[in-house]
């Protein structure tokens, strides 16, 4: 079944990036790019309400020629994360309720296969060098590894607190997972399939993204409003880049050498653009409606972004590349951010000072920690079971 939405062109120069926004299903998340047919899959995690009232979780696929909805493909339940396969044409879908994985042929636009994977699986990646895809299980903590040979599960990594989003590097041969509940990023390689390192990072990292040029990885702090910048030759964090408020998709731009990064806070609505060149945020623009996932067209050179919530239905808007966006703002932001505190006064002794300094800093510990759990507990109330919702 394909549902006939219009999609909406607006003027793209040099001062309008945005091409067109089209109307997808309910709760759009995550979006792969499939270059071999020009089309964009985009995940509906909350289903499509149709004229009867009920629920039809779908994979909407969009031409990027028409900027259109060519295909819905209908899964068995909250389809979440995307990756498209090169070598054998197929998109795989996860599905954080299900607890499998949906093996969409581009060809036909049908679920050809279905992989029981963990429990809640979120990100997914594909490894082209082994034929492989990385599967990341929120809730039991593990990474599933499918063979798109067999469609069957070949391997499973213990990877704690919470793997969620997963990015492979091809240079080192390894895949980059975060874990949003212990503030870091696990790397496995894919000739063991073993951890082989661990990346401290910023609070509760989501998204992730591979910059081929710089040879570093670019992590989403969720509740940290940053990007850890990884280095994949030393494994260690090499800046800190603040951007705007609960980041959360990440997409490397190969014409322009720059990540885009989605703000998803509702109100704000902003997407960050970050050179690998400085590691600074030099353009800043509002789009859409608690903007997530987001994937680059080579073909075209524009973006894809899913909005979650954009009045009745989601919808994705197509951007050009181009850094001089709607409401652009330049952006000094520092590529590494620093907490500087004042001292309490001169007139204080140091002791009744190295006093203070404890009690604000327990102070600080608490309430960021707080609030971080807040911020958690907010992604998570979009589209994880009430079980997830709080868990450390």
């Amino acid at each position: 079944m394909v549902l006939a939405f219009a999609s909406y062109p607006v003027a793209h120069g040099l001062n309008n990036a945005l091409i067109a926004t089209v109307p997808v299903g309910n709760g759009a998340y995550g979006v792969a790019y499939d270059s071999a047919k020009g089309e964009v899959f985009v995940t509906n995690s909350a289903g499509y309400l149709t004229a009867n009232s009920t629920t039809d979780y779908i994979v909407s696929v969009i031409s990027d020629s028409t900027n259109k909805v060519v295909a819905n493909v209908s899964v068995a339940k909250d389809p979440y994360g995307a990756a498209y396969d090169s070598v054998k044409g197929e998109v795989f879908v996860t599905s954080v309720h299900g607890d499998e994985v949906f093996v969409i042929s581009d060809a036909t636009d049908k679920v050809v296969a279905t992989v029981l994977v963990g429990t809640a699986p979120y990100g997914i990646a594909y490894d082209p060098a082994k034929g492989e895809l990385f599967v990341a299980n929120n809730d039991n903590n593990t990474v599933s590894v499918i063979s798109d040979v067999s469609d069957a599960v070949v391997a499973t990594v213990t990877v704690p607190y919470g793997p969620e989003g997963v990015v492979y590097d091809s240079a080192m041969g390894e895949v980059f997972v975060t874990k949003s509940y212990n503030e870091s990023v696990a790397v496995i390689s894919d000739a063991s399939d073993e951890v082989v390192a661990t990346v401290s990072v910023g609070g509760d990292p989501v998204g992730a993204v591979y910059d081929s040029s710089s040879g570093e990885v670019y992590v989403a702090n969720y509740a940290g409003d940053s990007v850890s910048v990884i280095s994949d030759a030393t494994d260690k964090v090499v800046a800190t880049v603040p951007v705007g408020v609960y980041p959360f998709g990440l997409a490397y731009d190969t014409g322009t050498a720059e990540i885009f990064v989605t703000n998803s806070a509702s109100g704000t609505n902003d997407i960050s653009v970050i050179s690998d060149v400085t590691n600074q945020v030099v353009a800043t623009f509002s789009e859409g409606n608690e903007p997530v996932g987001v994937a680059y067209d080579s073909g075209k050179s524009e973006l894809f972004v899913a909005n979650y919530f954009n009045g009745i239905y989601s919808t994705v808007s197509v951007i050009g590349d181009t850094s001089a966006a709607p409401g652009t703002s330049s952006s000094s932001a520092s590529s590494v951010s620093s907490i500087s505190s004042s001292s309490a006064g001169s007139s204080s002794s140091i002791s009744w000072s190295y006093i203070s300094l404890i009690a604000v800093n327990v102070a600080l510990f608490l309430v960021l920690g707080g609030l971080n759990v807040t911020r958690r507990n907010n992604r998570r109330s979009r589209r994880a079971p009430a079980e997830i919702v709080g868990k450390e």
